[in-house]
């Protein structure tokens, strides 16, 4: 079961300390945290595979010496989200990180883990006023949701606290890492081994807590939608599908668009 809190405090920490509470990243400083992050948490990983990675996010760097600063963090933040997806130590080594809420990495992981976080919640338009956002919400309410898949393995505790929380409204759950789900349900199906979940997304009300990387990856027909970590869901239902050997757990995200705005 989880609070009421949105997003990831493993972040949220990680970027107080950092900026001394003042909550303004600048490129020049979090590039270089990030290279030394990075390299410290694959020093026992092959080192062509750490200098891929560090030579890619160097590119970035003098591709976007002339840029403005803004255009350089979202160069950034695209460069960290793709890197998400490479078939390498990353993925794992973050998503350990924020399960288990491992404070021993947070200066390693929190420069990459920001940068990606920031990457999913980029196409929310702050500018637009919050009056006008809200009345847009309300008038989308009823638009027809968007279906994730995801395979899973839930260990027999919790599959039961879905099952005893199935339909209870007041009753919610939090993935704490990064979670890649697919549009596709044949392939997230090649993914976990004893749960598939089907996940109900209202688009315009959640549509800060995930992003469909479309061309940014290296798998682009994975078709992946990737949920910032600190997503948190209810349960709809739990049952078992006798032809996939799986439990089907609906779920549905809870929305934090509006409650972040205010």
């Amino acid at each position: 079961m989880d609070t009421f809190y949105h997003g990831s405090q493993f972040v949220r920490d990680w970027l107080l300390a950092f900026t001394h509470g003042k909550l303004n990243v600048k490129f020049d400083a979090i590039f270089p945290a990030l290279i030394n992050g990075l390299k410290l948490v694959g020093r026992n990983e092959p080192e062509r595979v750490v200098s891929n990675i560090v030579r890619e996010l160097y590119s970035i760097k003098e591709e976007t010496s002339k840029k403005k600063e803004w255009e350089k963090m979202q160069k950034l933040q695209d460069c960290c989200a793709k890197l998400y997806t490479k078939p390498c130590f990353l993925f794992r080594v973050v998503n350990t990180a924020l399960r288990c809420d491992d404070r021993t990495k947070l200066n390693e992981l929190g420069p990459y883990c920001y940068l990606v976080y920031n990457y999913i919640g980029r196409h929310t338009n702050q500018s637009m006023p919050f009056r006008h956002r809200l009345r847009q919400s309300v008038r989308v309410m009823d638009a027809q949701p968007m279906i994730l898949y995801r395979g899973d393995a839930v260990c027999s505790k919790t599959l039961e606290e879905y099952k005893q929380a199935a339909g209870k409204k007041d009753k919610c759950f939090r993935w704490l890492p990064f979670v890649s789900t697919s549009l596709d349900r044949d392939i997230a199906r090649n993914f976990g081994q004893n749960v598939l979940y089907n996940i109900e997304v209202q688009q315009y009300l959640s549509n800060d807590q995930f992003t469909y990387l479309n061309n940014n990856t290296y798998f682009e027909n994975e078709k992946e939608i990737l949920l910032k970590p600190g997503a948190r869901f209810q349960v709809i239902k739990v049952e078992p599908d006798c032809q996939l050997k799986r439990q089907l757990v609906h779920i549905k995200i809870i929305p934090s668009f509006v409650s972040n705005l205010i």
